[in-house]
């Protein structure tokens, strides 16, 4: 068997065309990934901005402040679209959070506003009876990912999963019908 070493200028262009595809691939792969940060920068800008939404800071006054605003009356009340639609929007940081989706640095953007949400002890009272509610009834637990926070991070006390603990633990009470 017989090798020729010669190398032919087809050759020549050849690897050329290789080297260049490589290049261009390199280049395509570092320009994506140079707009996926961008992306990824207006899209964590977005949700930075939802949080000035009037119905969110309103939200946050009571929770800062420790205002009591879970009662009987709650259920049915403008109070309640709007504090749902504060914990529907921390929920799925939580989800994004809990999917990966933001590192460690990404969600301490958020995470004073969601410890606020599940420090609070009217929202205890009001998961509590959600919880309840959605068990005795076969549905899934509406703010599911934030009550897993708060779980995680021990921010509820033992009595929560304990359906009769609105009996004699004063935190809690019962206003939905389960």
């Amino acid at each position: 068997m017989i090798f020729d070493y010669t190398i032919k200028f087809s050759d020549l262009v050849h690897l050329l065309t290789l080297i260049t595809a490589v290049f261009g691939a390199l280049f395509a792969l570092y320009k994506w990934n140079k707009n996926m940060h961008i992306k990824r920068a207006d899209y964590i800008k977005g949700l930075i901005e939802i949080k000035n939404n009037e119905w969110i800071l309103e939200t946050f006054t009571l929770f800062d402040y420790d205002t009591e605003w879970y009662n009987s009356q709650f259920h049915g009340s403008d109070l309640e679209n709007k504090i749902d639609y504060t914990l529907t929007y921390f929920d799925f940081i939580c989800y994004l959070n809990d999917r990966g989706v933001f590192d460690e640095e990404t969600f301490m953007l958020f995470k004073y506003q969601i410890d606020s949400i599940v420090k609070n002890k009217q929202i205890h009272n009001y998961f509590y009876n959600l919880y309840h509610y959605s068990q005795n009834n076969g549905l899934a637990i509406s703010y599911y990912y934030l009550l897993k926070y708060a779980l995680k991070n021990n921010c509820i006390d033992d009595s929560f999963m304990d359906k009769a603990s609105y009996m004699a633990n004063k935190l809690y009470n019962r206003y939905l019908n389960w």
